[in-house]
């Protein structure tokens, strides 16, 4: 009578999913690529000048951080800087990897999040047992866990929309490793 046929459910639920695939893309793409793109940027530059002044200039990083160390550990030996230098190299290479291109590094996201709330039980532990911060030290050392734990799950949570919305596929996990190979 009015030549109107209701569509299936199959043809509806289509329709509809796609609708909020669309949306979703489009808030995972923005998150990755804006507010991300730019706490990875930060983070990257961040842990260079952490790792370039405990593994190049000590002296420097003591004074800022411990500044009462030489009169506590006189002659106290200083090569734990060097591994805590490198490793924030390492986080720094991580994060620049991931800024470059979220979407094709997605796990590099993920894994950035993951070393940043690792950082949280790690600096409050360093915070309490260290008897040479200076003010600077234990502001420092107070204020990056609440700062990890903020962007660790944040990014985490990019990287899973980014998956969920089909934006990136774990499958791009295996893209650092394809290009070593080839």
């Amino acid at each position: 009578m009015l030549g109107w046929q209701p569509r299936s459910l199959q043809v509806g639920l289509a329709q509809t999913l796609a609708w909020y695939q669309k949306k979703d893309l489009k808030i995972a793409e923005k998150s990755l690529y804006g507010f991300a793109r730019w706490i990875l940027i930060g983070l990257c530059l961040f842990d260079i000048s952490l790792g370039g002044q405990a593994l190049f200039l000590q002296n420097r990083y003591i004074d800022m951080i411990h500044p009462h160390f030489q009169e506590l550990h006189v002659q106290g030996p200083t090569y734990w800087l060097s591994r805590i230098g490198m490793l924030w190299f390492f986080f720094a290479i991580v994060e620049g990897l991931a800024a470059l291109n979220p979407r094709r590094y997605i796990m590099l996201v993920y894994l950035t999040g993951m070393l940043r709330l690792m950082d949280v039980p790690a600096d409050l532990v360093y915070c309490y047992l260290s008897d040479d911060l200076g003010h600077f030290g234990i502001f420092a050392l107070l204020f990056s866990p609440a700062f990890n734990l903020i962007s660790g799950l944040y990014l985490i949570h990019c990287a899973k929309r980014a998956i969920r919305a089909g934006l990136a596929s774990y499958r791009n996990a295996n893209s650092l490793t394809n290009e070593a190979e080839s």
